[in-house]
């Protein structure tokens, strides 16, 4: 023992000079320390031209927060935003500042808050901004002053563009600040309801009632440090490839009958769009457009018959990397001349053949109501047409040779002499786009040439499946395709002055499995509930939700009604979610989560089912042949599980764990904007399967993309405009369930434009098909 004690002494002597003399390490000292990333090791240009305004928030008569030390949150605000002004400036941003000195709003006599957010917001929305981001720090004073996170507030009604800025966003400041405690939430504050731009936020980067919080932002480093992260977050935004939508038609804000709209697209960073995710509103309700590749436009035909009033129009399309391009919204005023009889643009029903028609309006401008008896007669030859109105319209068909002579037109108390112009409608072939197995009419169809690259111009039917098509000098042949359906080509046989009214039957895209079938998804987590956080700030409820919103929009394409329990951050408990699932009267429920771990399991991936569900069972098999060599798992098995979702729902239900974004190499998985694809289309494989049991017959495809022999990497490939996935380091995208036949293929490459071909796949059990593309770099 003697020979020990000394070196015992000597051992305790050392750990006291290394360590009792340095200063403890506390909970603060991440606190707004130094930046863990490298802006400029990131590609800058792909903020060149976006407009940006930033608002910081408070100043004036309003100080917003004041910290213990006095120091007020509009100085902070203001300090942050013009670090963060610089850096877009100096990015090639357009960017703007609300304010740039401590002032506020409010106009004169008035000291409402009100007034100052209204007059801010207004100013900020006549830059027209992609991106509004409003800079604020928090408080907590009255209860606690150790409270600090940061929360990220998107635009509550805009879980698309504006949600995933706020990710982005949100990840950057949670990676960046030091900070623990971290939200995303949907926020209805007055700047972000009012604001008129493309994605909007409003960020509480930490809490200013937080001591340590307020020393730091004293200083110009720590708001220039804060100002770096939003740099950083807007950066991975815009490098995602937000698309840009411009209005094309109509550009008159008042119309005398319903027409086309289109809006042109343009990517972002030159990151290929997503056609299967063009989206258009009108006043609100949800409308499939049509995406015109060649053209790269987005159109749809307002029905004829659209009655008098105000609409708003609106656009949105993804890239495939996973960000949301809007258009801005819009209004039209449909406003039909206050005359009583107005002539409707004919249209070809047969070869020799017009439908013609007039708008019979009131006294106030309105559609008279339907029943109405109607007569035309015809002055050069005297043949009558009756009857009746409907929608405000009087329709009748006519011999081509009568439609160049005037028409009395006669109803109860009114009567006028009119002539319908048919000069466009003399040169066309008339032909009807019909559901193959239904034979109800295919709205918008789209007519192209067979040949892929080709100058000739693609051609849209209207609401009724309608297609005109030009007489052709040379060309014999066309091709037809409608968003959910496989193409048809068209052969022009005999002579053209011969030919009829013509029929084209389209064959829905996996033989019409999905068509009218009930489908609840079920995004795990949202608001408060991370659904598990990666080392790196990736939240498993946001990996939830984009997996969940892309395969709704695969399902609906393939004609499937789907609802989400939830759309956003919005917090909510899961016997609400349920009860949401349930009031839906859903045929299958699917609950998707990617971590934390369950205590169902050892393992990270397996798919559950309710133990006596025969069909819930019967999914979770094929749902574990489908996700067999899906990464980071490769292999998924199946168990059974009485958890709340499985146990309540009202119809065959399954749970997906994929793993738990709290292991890295699952993060950065679940981080690629490919991997959504893959798992939305193998789950969307599945579903197709339970539905379709034997009769669907599913084929692997690869489509191959190389330029000058060599791959093209990230390549977006489209079939029928509904199921897209990108191809990867060897130029493959591959979809694992593919009906064999003739299908429409649109494919884009990174900075170019869309093109397509019309391609036979699935003629072998695996099968591939290699397109060449020209000049890529």
């Amino acid at each position: 023992m003697k020979k020990t004690v000394p070196s015992i002494i000597l051992a305790v002597a050392v750990f006291i000079l290394i360590h009792g003399c340095a200063p403890r390490r506390t909970p603060y000292d991440d606190l707004y320390s130094y930046l863990r990333e490298v802006p400029d090791s990131l590609d800058w240009s792909v903020l060149e031209g976006r407009t940006i305004v930033i608002d910081p928030g408070h100043g004036g008569t309003f100080d917003g927060v004041i910290g213990i030390d006095s120091l007020r949150e509009a100085d902070a605000n203001l300090g942050v935003a013009l670090y963060l002004w610089g850096l877009l400036k100096e990015a090639g941003a357009n960017a703007h500042l609300t304010r740039t000195t401590d002032r506020d709003f409010l106009p004169p006599g008035s000291t409402e808050l009100r007034d100052d957010l209204e007059a801010r917001v207004g100013k900020a929305n006549e830059w027209h901004p992609e991106v509004f981001i409003s800079i604020h720090h928090n408080a907590n004073i009255a209860l606690d002053r150790n409270k600090n996170s940061v929360e990220v507030y998107y635009r509550s009604d805009d879980p698309a563009a504006s949600l995933e800025l706020a990710r982005d966003i949100h990840i950057h400041l949670a990676r960046n600040l030091g900070i623990e405690e971290s939200d995303i939430k949907p926020g209805n504050y007055y700047v972000l309801r009012n604001s008129a731009a493309m994605a909007s936020i409003l960020g509480e980067a930490s809490y200013l009632s937080h001591p340590v919080v307020e020393e730091r932002l004293k200083l110009s480093n720590k708001q220039r440090l804060e100002a770096e992260a939003y740099f950083l977050g807007l950066l991975s935004y815009f490098s995602r490839g937000v698309p840009v939508i411009e209005r094309i038609s109509p550009m008159s804000d008042t119309l005398n009958v319903a027409t086309d709209i289109t809006f042109s697209v343009y990517q972002g960073a030159g990151v290929p769009l997503d056609p299967a995710s063009a989206i258009m509103t009108v006043n609100g309700r949800k409308r499939i457009p049509l995406f015109e590749p060649t053209r790269r436009t987005v159109r749809y035909s307002l029905d004829p018959n659209t009655g008098n009033g105000t609409y708003e129009i609106r656009c949105r399309i993804r890239s495939i990397r996973g960000a949301t391009g809007s258009s801005r919204p819009f209004t039209i005023f449909i406003n039909r001349p206050a005359a009583y009889i107005l002539p409707l643009p004919a249209s070809r029903e047969a070869e020799n053949r017009l439908s013609v028609g007039v708008r019979v309006l009131d006294e106030l401008g309105q559609p008279v109501a339907d029943g109405m008896r109607a007569i035309a007669r015809s002055q050069k030859t005297g043949h009558t047409f009756k009857g009746t109105c409907r929608q405000g319209t009087f329709q009748f068909e006519i011999i081509e040779d009568l439609a160049g002579g005037d028409f009395v037109i006669e109803l109860p108390g009114t009567r006028e002499t009119i002539r319908f112009n048919i000069e466009a409608e003399r040169a066309i072939l008339p032909f009807i786009v019909v559901d193959h197995d239904t034979g109800r009419r295919i709205a918008f169809p789209l007519a192209s040439s067979p040949l892929a690259g080709t100058d000739e111009e693609t051609l849209g039917g209207d609401s009724q499946g309608r297609l005109l098509i030009p007489r052709p000098d040379e060309r014999d042949s066309f091709i037809v395709a409608a968003n959910g359906y496989r193409p048809a080509l068209v052969l022009l046989e005999g002579e053209i002055d011969k030919l009829e009214k013509h029929i084209i039957r389209l064959q829905p895209i996996f033989k019409g499995v999905l068509k009218g079938k009930r489908i609840a998804l079920d995004p795990a987590g949202g608001g408060a509930d991370h659904g598990g956080r990666g080392k790196h700030e990736l939240r498993g409820a946001s990996v939830n939700l984009q997996v969940s919103q892309l395969l709704r929009d695969l399902l609906e394409r393939c004609g499937a009604k789907v609802t989400l329990t939830r759309h956003g951050e919005e917090i909510l408990s899961l016997q609400e979610r349920i009860a949401h699932a349930n009031r839906f009267h859903p045929d299958l429920a699917i609950s998707i989560h990617h971590g934390p771990q369950s205590e169902h399991s050892e393992t990270d991936c397996f798919i559950l089912h309710y133990p006596s569900s025969k069909q819930g069972k019967a999914l979770a098999e094929r749902l574990s042949v489908r996700f067999a060599g899906l990464p980071p798992c490769g292999e998924f098995t199946v168990q059974e599980s009485a958890g709340l979702f499985l146990q309540q729902t009202s119809c065959p239900a399954c749970e997906i764990r994929c793993g738990t974004v709290e292991e890295e190499s699952m993060e950065t998985v679940f981080s690629n904007p490919r991997y959504v694809y893959l798992e939305s289309e193998r789950i969307l494989a599945a579903i197709m399967q339970h539905f379709a049991s034997d009769t669907l017959r599913c084929i692997n495809q690869r489509i191959v993309i190389v330029s000058n022999g060599l791959p093209v990497e990230g390549a977006a490939v489209c079939i029928d405009q509904a199921l897209t996935m990108f191809t990867d380091r060897n130029g493959i995208a591959h979809f694992t369930c593919i009906d064999p036949g003739m299908h429409l293929v649109t494919y884009e490459t990174p900075g170019d434009n869309p093109n397509f071909i019309v391609q036979e796949l699935g003629t072998d059990e695996t099968t591939e098909t290699t397109i060449e593309v020209s000049n890529y770099h």
